[in-house]
């Protein structure tokens, strides 16, 4: 009898954020390859959000919806073999018995939180680790953040890198808020907040004026008002915020860039990179946490971030030739199909 997997696919709820873009990516894999599943004599369960449940999208894979007291009661949880929690905070426990898997994604809340917040929501992380018989982390940067926050951990961490969809096979559209005079331009794209650490890019900008900067993300919050303050007090004309795009615009924005600028302070692995070398383009970023780990030899670092020394870093990198064949093959290692091969492999353990 095949062994049932549940994947805790709950983030789907938020859909448009890292965590939600995950869950929906793996659930993808997961409908495109339950042949792998059967080949392992494993059956996948999707624990979805309500809202999903009986959708034509996974018709074909079993189905779970949370019942109303399954974040404090397991018992009333569904009864699997294994329970795959897909990030390091999910809201409900797996049933007794099980074999419970957790992916660790980041530990941002050290750096955002102070005080008591952070020390409960650090105490909350470590009672889940300790119970899990499998912990993964995204990146080698990742495992060495659970080791060091918390060393209790008497268990091997696995390193499984996330899977990045491929976005070259989608139909480029030029975004509606795209002027026609920004080209040529730089490009980044983040969910817009103090760690992206965009604020050293409008520096930067300030002291060229033969190219533009296009910033696409959700801003709506207290970074992004300092954002376009600081532009309009220092009459930055060549820097323009367009706010959140769709994936076919991301992608015309992607193509269409002379490179992708990506300086922020904390990444657990930094889709963004992998996203831009699909398409060949120069990427430099920062010299923090995941990003030289997933940049590889394959993006320009800045060691630090005055002015004048970040544009000069970017010149330089735009015009070094690029190695298309090599940059296609160093970013097979970041495919869903690779990540989910992998994770069959715990799920079979």
């Amino acid at each position: 009898m095949p062994k049932q997997v549940l994947i805790d696919l709950l983030k789907l709820k938020n859909i448009y954020t890292g965590l939600g873009q995950v869950s929906e990516q793996y659930a993808n894999i997961i409908e495109e390859n339950i042949h792998l599943f059967h080949e392992h004599q494993l059956e996948p369960v999707l624990y979805l959000p309500k809202e999903f449940i009986n959708s034509e999208r996974y018709k074909n894979i079993h189905q779970y919806t949370p019942k109303q007291f399954g974040r404090y009661v397991n018992s009333v949880n569904p009864k699997v073999d294994v329970w795959h929690s897909l990030h390091q905070d999910p809201s409900h426990k797996p049933s007794k018995g099980c074999k419970h898997i957790v992916t660790v994604h980041d530990f941002n809340f050290i750096y955002e939180k102070e005080g008591l917040n952070k020390f409960r929501r650090l105490k909350k992380i470590e009672s889940i680790l300790k119970k899990a018989d499998e912990v993964v982390a995204i990146s080698n940067f990742v495992k060495l953040e659970v080791e060091k926050y918390i060393p209790s951990i008497q268990k091997s961490i696995h390193v499984i890198y996330n899977g990045v969809a491929d976005l070259t096979t989608i139909l480029p559209v030029k975004p509606t808020k795209f002027s026609s005079d920004l080209k040529p331009f730089f490009f980044t794209v983040s969910h817009i907040s103090a760690k992206k650490n965009l604020m050293v890019l409008l520096d930067m900008m300030k002291q060229t004026s033969e190219y533009n900067l296009v910033i696409a993300g959700q801003c709506n919050n207290q970074y992004g008002k300092e954002l376009k303050d600081y532009i309009y007090t220092h009459k930055i004309e060549n820097v323009k915020i367009i706010g959140p795009v769709s994936q076919a615009e991301k992608v015309w924005l992607y193509q269409s860039c002379e490179a992708f600028l990506f300086p922020s302070l904390y990444e657990g692995f930094g889709l963004p990179v992998i996203e831009a070398l699909q398409f060949a383009k120069p990427v430099i970023t920062s010299n923090c946490t995941s990003l030289p780990e997933i940049g590889c030899a394959y993006t320009a670092k800045w060691e630090h971030f005055e002015p004048s020394y970040m544009l000069e870093v970017v010149k330089k990198h735009i015009y070094i030739p690029k190695n298309k064949d090599e940059i296609k093959f160093y970013i097979q290692e970041y495919s869903w199909i690779k990540n989910l091969e992998q994770y069959m492999k715990l799920y079979s353990l």
